[in-house]
This record gives structure tokens, sequence and C-alpha cells, in this order.
């Protein structure tokens, strides 16, 4: 609902709760902006908090995400539930999809300030074009294997090997029940 600066403020007010949340639970919490800040984090026996940016919420501005970047972002998911100006889901492609040339220079943008792009519900050309860019590793954080569920949601073994070949992971939630036998065992059907 929100757009241009109302939304960067937005998505500004967020991180800040966030960032308040973690000054208030320091004893078990701690943000992470580095990898060697998780190690450091967990070794301590706290959570690691890597703030995510979800669905490319940048108002078409490199400058809001370097600002995003600067306040402790360190993920990105390029799109989500419905495109950006950028981008396509899986729930939504445009006329032309996958990434304008303005998504192309996100993806370098977060890949040189060291924020990882995530492919989680982006359309296979979105995919497709983030690899090419791509010159670090790219995660899906949350997805689903295409050739098991059949779903255009999910990602095609192909694409999971080449996020792979970046380097990257992958992770994979497991299908959901359809049915339960008399043990409370679920059996995909």
């Amino acid at each position: 609902a929100f757009e241009g600066a109302e939304l960067v403020e937005r998505v500004c007010q967020v991180i800040d709760e966030h960032r308040r949340f973690v000054d208030a639970y320091e004893d078990y919490i701690g943000l992470a902006l580095s990898e060697a800040d998780v190690r450091h984090l967990v070794g301590d026996g706290k959570a690691a908090m890597v703030m995510m940016l979800v669905s490319g919420l940048i108002a078409d501005d490199l400058d809001n995400l370097r600002t995003y970047y600067d306040l402790g972002v360190r993920t990105m998911a390029l799109c989500h539930l419905g495109n950006v100006g950028w981008a396509d889901s899986m729930a939504e492609l445009k006329e032309t999809p996958g990434l304008t040339d303005f998504g192309r220079d996100v993806v370098s943008a977060c890949q040189d300030w060291g924020i990882l792009v995530d492919l989680s519900h982006a359309s296979d050309p979105t995919c497709w074009h983030a690899l090419e860019v791509s010159t670090k590793p790219i995660m899906a954080t949350h997805t689903k294997c295409r050739t098991l569920t059949g779903s255009s949601r999910d990602l095609s073994d192909e694409l999971i090997r080449a996020i792979a070949d970046t380097g990257g992971v992958v992770g994979i939630l497991a299908p959901a029940p359809k049915t339960s036998d008399e043990r409370g065992e679920y059996r995909l059907q």
C-alpha cells in the first residue's frame, strides 16, 4: 500500500523496530552484519539475526538499497507475491518477464555491497537473469522442488543446480502433508 518516500520511511521504521528488539534482548540475540558476527554470536550462545528485505522494496532507487544496507540489511528477496517494477515473481509475470536493466543493477549492487540475493518466489526468467549477472553466491531461502510438487512456484532441478554452482544454497521446504493414516504418519498422494 506504500510507495515512494512513504514506502522507504515505513521500511526504515520496521528496520528500527528490529534493531530495538535486538537491543532489548541483547543477552539472547545480536544483529549479524557479517559472517564473523554470526560465528561470534553463535559461539557466545546467542541467536544471530540477519535482517532481510522482502520483495525488493527499494522504491526503484539504489540509494534506498544502500540506506537499508547501512541500517543492517544483509539479505534481499527480489520479489515476493507480486512484481516490483524491475523483477517479477512466480505469482505474477510482467509482459517481458525477468529482470530489467535496473534489476540487473540491483543484483550487482547487492553483491558489491555484501547483500545476499534471495531468489525465493522469483519467476524463472528473474532467477536466470540474476544468475547471469551474479559474481557471488546466490540463495533461495525457502522453496520446494518443482519436480516433486509440480508447481511452477517452486524451483526446477536446473535452477537448484545453477544456484549451487554459484556456491549458494537452497533451503528446501517439505511438501505439506496431504493425508494421515491411523498411526498419524503423513503420506503424499
